[in-house]
């Protein structure tokens, strides 16, 4: 794999005083977590170093479409590196003219993993190679590397292992779940408890702000049910049993409720990677094909949550969210609203890990494929109501400061030492220029003193020449007066005769 930048936008990098990269669940596409994943490390170095320059690396293929995935006013924050593959980009064309592989390094910088469930087999070798290679470019330059994790999901032991020079090069690590810092501590042994950290999800900034505060319980529709369906490779081994589920929760819904509800589809991934518009239309379809009578008169609506990203603005007014993805789950745990979680693959089994174990266990239910029978779901129904105050936010967003604060300290000790660098460079250049001046001044007084010494001489032979000396010998001295004054390139002067 190889790593690539605009020529110009390579150029600037290099000659940056301070240089970041930022690898992590954003490779380029419209994934709602990911985004938000990707604007929290932007915000964060964007307030700690507002004059570093920042980079993010991405996909080669979504280099027409990253920009579009971020609102407005974080598009001129960072600058893409591509990551590609042989000489290519994954199922794409061959790499485009006006892109460099000949990347510079700055005086000082920082590599940060953000948060991500990316260290596996289908995602880790690219990210972990673009950060081996960023690693050995500082060795081969001879800057120091400052290493940092946020956030990460590590859901393969094997891949773990491949991660162990990354982390024994990081100060400070952070997993967002239990299962994750426990693998980490068994990859790097003993010694690597102070640098680890359990926290909050790198999200959790972003959301809130962009959460709509709901100052009353008017705010929520009645039967308003949020549902995101996702049958992704990544997210189900099987897609129609998947929507099966779905249907069947729909229906408890439906009875537990009572009619005149309203299904709102919640698409959280919309790109030529994945279409989840496509999920929800299939999921409506099959839910009409049973001809319920208790869902004739419910309605359904789509949410798109890019277009909430752009706005900065996500307005959740759901009774219950019914998801396939981990950061709708989130949003809707943060924001207060009861979670019913559909999943069947280890690797969400563990994200639903986390969730439980920064929320409360009892506002989130957990359907398999095996699917849950109505009773359950009308229990929980009856169990759990709206949170105006969520106290399980508060612990996250105490321990993912913890996290950011040792980053953020690490971050100010660069940029102050960077800052005495300059200071001492400039501080040298001074004194070495101020000897080099002091140097000629001296030079320039000796010869002005040589000089009048001649014209003295040449004077007082002009008053005595017609006694003791030639004429050809004042030609001489004039001669050699003009030569030590071209040679000091002064200005010639008009000598004063007595």
């Amino acid at each position: 794999m190889k790593l690539y930048m605009d020529s110009v936008d390579a150029a600037v990098f290099g000659g940056s005083d301070i240089s970041i990269v930022l690898i992590g669940g954003f490779a380029g596409y419209s994934n709602f977590g990911d985004i938000l994943q990707v604007l929290s490390a932007l915000d964060f170095y964007k307030c700690k170093l507002p004059h570093a320059c920042i980079a993010v690396a991405i996909d080669a293929e979504a280099q027409e479409i990253w920009q579009k995935s971020l609102p407005p006013r974080f598009k001129n924050i960072a600058m893409p590196i591509y990551m590609v593959e042989n000489g290519h980009a994954h199922n794409a064309p061959t790499v485009p003219d006006g892109w460099s592989d000949q990347l510079t390094l700055p005086g000082a910088f920082i590599l940060h993993f953000y948060g991500g469930g990316y260290v596996a087999p289908e995602w880790g070798p690219r990210k972990r190679l673009a950060g081996e290679y960023f690693l050995s470019l500082c060795k081969a330059v001879g800057i120091k590397a400052h290493v940092y994790f946020s956030g990460i999901q590590v859901t393969d032991d094997a891949e773990a292992c491949l991660w162990r020079d990354l982390w024994s090069h990081a100060s400070i690590i952070g997993a967002r779940d239990p299962t994750s810092l426990t693998i980490c501590k068994q990859v790097l042994g003993n010694g690597a408890d102070a640098k680890l950290f359990l926290q909050g999800d790198d999200a959790l900034p972003p959301l809130s702000w962009m959460l709509q505060r709901r100052t009353s319980a008017s705010s929520v529709r009645r039967n308003c049910i949020g549902v995101h369906v996702s049958a992704a490779y990544y997210s189900t081994g099987d897609r129609a049993a998947r929507l099966e589920v779905l249907a069947d929760t729909a229906e408890a819904l439906a009875s537990a409720l009572g009619p005149g509800g309203e299904f709102v589809g919640l698409i959280a991934y919309q790109d030529q990677q994945v279409d989840e518009n496509i999920y929800f239309q299939e999921f409506e379809d099959l839910v009409k094909s049973r001809e319920n009578i208790l869902l004739s008169d419910w309605s359904y609506s789509r949410l798109l949550l890019q277009e909430c990203v752009i706005r900065e603005r996500i307005e959740m007014p759901f009774n219950l969210v019914v998801t396939c993805s981990y950061h709708i789950a989130y949003a809707a745990l943060t924001a207060g609203i009861p979670v019913i979680f559909i999943l069947d693959l280890p690797y969400y089994r563990q994200k639903c890990d986390g969730l439980l174990h920064h929320f409360d266990a009892d506002r989130l239910l957990l359907i398999g494929l095996g699917g849950k029978k109505g009773r359950e779901i009308t229990e929980f129904l009856r169990d759990t109501k709206e949170a105006m105050y969520n106290p399980s936010v508060a612990k996250q967003w105490f321990s993912l400061t913890q996290v950011r604060s040792k980053i953020g300290k690490a971050v100010s000790e660069i940029e102050a030492a960077r800052k005495a660098q300059t200071f001492e460079d400039i501080l040298t250049n001074y004194r070495e220029s101020a000897l080099a001046l002091g140097e000629l001044r001296r030079r320039v007084i000796l010869m002005e003193r040589y000089e009048a010494n001649l014209q003295a001489e040449i004077a007082a032979l002009r008053d005595r020449s017609f006694l003791i000396a030639p004429k050809k010998e004042v030609r001489k001295l004039k001669q050699e007066w003009r030569r030590i004054r071209e040679q000091l390139g002064l200005r010639k002067r008009k000598a004063t005769t007595q």
